[in-house]
């Protein structure tokens, strides 16, 4: 007769084996694999512990803030010297011009002896898009957020927080991410004024 461990530890396998079965370990898996498209958008210049504290501890909304358009007339500025521009020649100076940091990576507590800067205890969001693209990539991810709670019941949009680059093996140079902290939310269709149009994390 088998002893009763014995039959938890078959039972235990078992379940385990199950459990395996139903998670998708494959790179098709966003989790574990990420991949930027034309419905992400990429936040830049801001304190991850402040837009938590803002979106999640105090329950408010946050609104995203495009870049600002560059003055391609300005002839004062060295950085609009005649050239060919890229896009992200534009978006790069663009965001010197305005003082901000457009570059993915996240301040270390040496970059807020100070204080934290306003510009991260605000209600908005930085990203590196200009308004036009800002808008065409909110309405996408509108549409496929409301799509899928129309065929599943469920909320699927989230605000990803701080990223895991991972490689299969040590010989390759493939490097993938995966999201570390994920935040349900939802996009709304702000006020219109004279700047931009305001859609919020709620």
């Amino acid at each position: 007769m088998a002893k009763l461990s014995d039959k938890n530890e078959v039972i235990s396998k078992m379940l385990n084996d199950i459990r395996i079965k139903l998670l998708d370990l494959s790179k098709r898996n966003r989790l574990l694999n990420y991949r930027r498209n034309k419905s992400s958008i990429v936040i830049v210049d801001e304190q991850p512990r402040q837009v938590f504290q803002h979106i999640v501890n105090d329950g408010k909304s946050m609104t995203f803030a495009p870049l600002p358009e560059p003055d391609l007339e300005d002839t004062e500025s060295d950085l609009f010297e005649e050239q060919v521009r890229t896009k992200e020649q534009l978006i790069s100076q663009a965001g010197e011009l305005a003082g901000i940091d457009i570059k993915e990576e996240l301040p270390s507590p040496s970059d807020y002896e100070a204080g934290i800067p306003k510009k991260h205890t605000d209600n908005f969001l930085q990203t590196k898009l200009f308004m036009p693209e800002l808008e065409t990539r909110i309405r996408r991810i509108r549409s496929n957020a409301h799509s899928l709670i129309e065929e599943t019941g469920q909320n699927q949009l989230y605000l990803a927080m701080g990223f895991l680059q991972w490689k299969e093996r040590i010989d390759t140079e493939d490097k993938y991410e995966a999201p570390l902290i994920l935040v349900p939310v939802e996009v709304e269709r702000g006020r219109i004024n004279a700047k931009t149009r305001c859609y919020s994390y709620n």
